[in-house]
């Protein structure tokens, strides 16, 4: 995600910048904390033990609002960027796709318990996660619209997988 959110802000700012590949993302923040790379998008996930750590400085959040948690980070637009840059994640649990429905339901149901924990939910939001009890039609869905979503901002920057 750090190469397409980067691309998605070229994007919507008609700007362009110099890709810096890494092999491994934590290079990559390493390399933003060392000075040796201007900027990088993370997670707060991935970027989070820098910023606490006083390594990084996290200048914008790519999301429609603000990231509990990380309420004095704004957002890009907030800092002046543009609006429409969210390069959010989600995760879902799949299953092979001739799995009985009781069987789906079952699993779901046992995630939605899990995901109504306090001790998870506080966890998961250290990582920057917002628990997502989702159905599989809700997961079809954010499938379908993030990969026409960031389909366009691959074949844009002409992005492949090398």
């Amino acid at each position: 995600m750090a190469h397409v959110g980067t691309a998605m802000l070229e994007g919507a700012t008609g700007s362009r910048m110099t890709h810096v590949p890494f092999k491994e993302l934590p290079q990559l923040y390493t390399a933003v904390s060392t000075g040796e790379v201007d900027w990088a998008f993370g997670s707060a996930a991935t970027v989070g033990p820098l910023h606490r750590a006083g390594k990084v400085k996290l200048l914008a959040y790519a999301g429609a609002k603000r990231l509990p948690g990380y309420e004095n980070v704004p957002t890009v637009a907030e800092a002046g960027g543009p609006g429409g840059v969210e390069v959010g994640t989600w995760v879902a649990v799949f299953a092979p796709k001739n799995t009985p429905p009781g069987v789906i339901e079952k699993i779901q149901a046992g995630i939605g318990k899990g995901l109504a924990q306090p001790a998870l939910r506080e966890r998961l939001a250290g990582f920057g996660f917002q628990p997502w009890n989702a159905t599989p039609a809700d997961v079809a869905s954010a499938q379908s619209s993030d990969t026409q979503r960031f389909a366009q901002v691959v074949q844009r920057a002409r992005i492949s997988l090398d």
